[in-house]
């Protein structure tokens, strides 16, 4: 599982688009970075027997229901010198 998830981070490095890039992916992808990650690190594990063996919809299902989605409130900056 581990090395599904290297594979993954590897496929999805910067530096694959330009050598002079980050070797890690971008954070502005991490969505979908993480996605990945999930998905193949949930086909290894039934691969060797220690998930149960479940259909490709119920994996993205999981995922979906489970993966984390950021939801951020706008703030905005006001001075508290200004009336």
């Amino acid at each position: 599982m581990l090395v599904a998830c290297a594979k993954v981070i590897s496929e999805c490095s910067q530096i694959n688009r330009d050598p002079s890039l980050s070797l890690l992916p971008s954070l502005t992808d991490i969505f979908d970075v993480s996605y990945k990650i999930a998905y193949a690190t949930s086909k290894a594990a039934q691969q060797t027997g220690v998930a149960p063996v479940i259909t490709e919809q119920e994996i993205h299902d999981s995922i979906h229901s489970n993966i984390w989605k950021t939801s951020y409130v706008k703030y905005n900056l006001k001075n508290p010198l200004d009336k």
